[in-house]
């Protein structure tokens, strides 16, 4: 194993292991919920949101890459098309114990230095971040698609500056 030096030393996870990408823990599935067609564009809320969490050295900077869903396909194929998926330009709400900041998802995001104890979330589309702004929501449109499980992988990149 390769020991890789950042700008403040060695880097280690919440495992002790070296690390340069830190090690990030899904809170749970992304779920808007049961909802009819006709109820058009859903957006999420303070209930319903993409969550991870993670832990690093204080005094860390780091970096945040998401890749985002243009869509979600319909689990086992077949409906009348792919639910148009997208996130505000302020979505990403990324916290620590004292630090706050909301970021564009589409675009890298930089952040820190993070303060003890070391501990930090990323929030996509959590309306606690800017209540009330729009661009702080993720939305789909269920406009005309048939019923069924809609899917697509949402996936947040952690990465020491």
């Amino acid at each position: 194993m390769s020991t890789q030096m950042g700008p403040r030393g060695l880097i280690r996870d919440n495992r002790g292991c070296p690390q340069q990408l830190l090690p990030l823990a899904p809170n749970g599935a992304t779920t808007i919920g049961a909802h009819f067609a006709s109820a058009g564009v859903i957006s999420s809320d303070q209930s319903h949101y993409a969550a991870w969490s993670g832990f690093t050295d204080p005094g860390n900077r780091f970096r945040v890459d998401m890749v985002l869903p243009t869509a979600l396909a319909k689990v086992g194929g077949g409906g009348n098309g792919d639910i148009p998926f997208s996130c505000g330009t302020a979505s990403l709400y990324v916290a620590n114990t004292t630090l706050v900041s909301a970021f564009d998802p589409h675009v890298p995001a930089t952040f820190g230095p993070v303060t003890p104890p070391g501990d930090y979330v990323l929030r996509l589309g959590w309306q606690g971040g800017l209540p009330g702004d729009p661009r702080a929501l993720c939305s789909v449109d269920l406009t005309g698609r048939s019923a069924g499980t809609y899917s697509a992988t949402i996936t947040a990149t952690v990465t020491i500056i």
